[in-house]
């Protein structure tokens, strides 16, 4: 399975955007992006004290170009995230670009 088809399996459409579910890896060595056949994985450096680890993860997608907002698992390492004003096709070539994983 390519890359856009397992980052596909972790979204859904909303009136506002995207909602995609995340896997958070706070306190991680370096900052990025996984994807794998158990979801989604963004690792933020910061730890999960004091909203910091979701203020990362919400810096992190504003690099790759989207807009992000966690609506649910705000204290939960498994977050779901409105990525606001893109179509999923948009996301998940995004996503996929930042791995390196061949589509």
């Amino acid at each position: 399975m390519g890359c856009v088809e397992l980052v596909e399996r972790h979204m859904r459409r909303s009136g506002e955007g995207v909602l995609l579910t995340v896997h958070v890896h706070p306190g991680a060595r370096r900052a990025g992006v996984e994807v794998d056949e158990d979801g989604v994985h963004v690792y933020v450096r910061e730890p999960p004290r004091g909203g910091r680890a979701n203020e990362a993860l919400v810096r992190l997608f504003k690099k790759m170009g989207l807009r992000a907002r966690i609506t649910r698992g705000s204290k939960s390492r498994v977050k779901e995230v409105l990525l606001e004003g893109v179509e999923p096709s948009k996301v998940a070539g995004i996503l996929c670009q930042a791995t390196g994983f061949e589509r």
